[in-house]
């Protein structure tokens, strides 16, 4: 079931199950989405960022075509701060095509920094590649398998690749090598912004499931 989080006139916030499209994919069977199951509820929807299907969490679309635009910049201009739990088997280690890898240090964030592109022979992965583009991830052990994860950049299955890199696939994660599960254990739990037209700050969270 999809919940919604919070809304104004310009945008809606929803915790988007594991296992629903952010956007419609190609052919009758990908059409269920968050954006289809909106727009029955709103007369104009479109997304300002997207979740993996099998990843939950929070969503944040826009339902204006000003606020989409707004958003949209904002995040290409890292201006929106978000966060994710992952549970894994094992703590993340340097790995051997990781350009940099940092522990956390006390209350401080760790870091992993790879260059990522598309895996064409096997698709829809990703993997390193020095040509790649630039992916940052800050990381903080929680204790139990649980790690907090704040992607500074935005690329595609950043942080499935970094902690994969780093031998601690996300549980449930069947593209880079994770441990059976129900589901992929990998939850957007926390996103903030600034407001664009009421500069009002929005801190959103959502109950991590798992």
């Amino acid at each position: 079931m999809m919940k919604i989080l919070w809304e104004d006139s310009w945008f809606v916030a929803v915790s988007k199950p594991s296992g629903l499209l952010s956007v419609p994919g190609r052919g009758p069977e990908k059409a269920d989405c968050v954006i289809r199951r909106l727009l029955e509820l709103y007369s104009w929807i479109r997304e300002v960022h997207r979740l993996d299907q099998p990843t939950s969490g929070i969503l944040l679309l826009a339902r204006a075509p000003e606020s989409h635009r707004e958003m949209s910049m904002a995040f290409a201009n890292r201006q929106v701060e978000k966060e994710y739990v992952a549970m894994t088997e094992q703590r993340p280690l340097r790995g051997p095509n990781v350009e940099d890898f940092q522990e956390p240090q006390g209350n401080q964030w760790g870091c992993i920094v790879l260059y990522q592109s598309r895996d064409w022979e096997r698709r829809p992965r990703q993997h390193i590649n020095s040509n790649g583009k630039r992916a940052e991830t800050l990381w903080k052990d929680d204790g139990e398998g649980r790690l907090r994860l704040r992607p500074f950049t935005g690329r595609t299955h950043q942080l499935r690749l970094a902690l994969a890199s780093c031998g601690a696939p996300i549980c449930g994660d069947e593209l880079y090598g994770g441990s059976q599960a129900s589901r992929l254990a990998l939850h957007a739990s926390w996103l903030r912004f600034t407001h664009p037209f009421t500069s009002e700050v929005i801190d959103l969270r959502d109950e991590v499931p798992f």
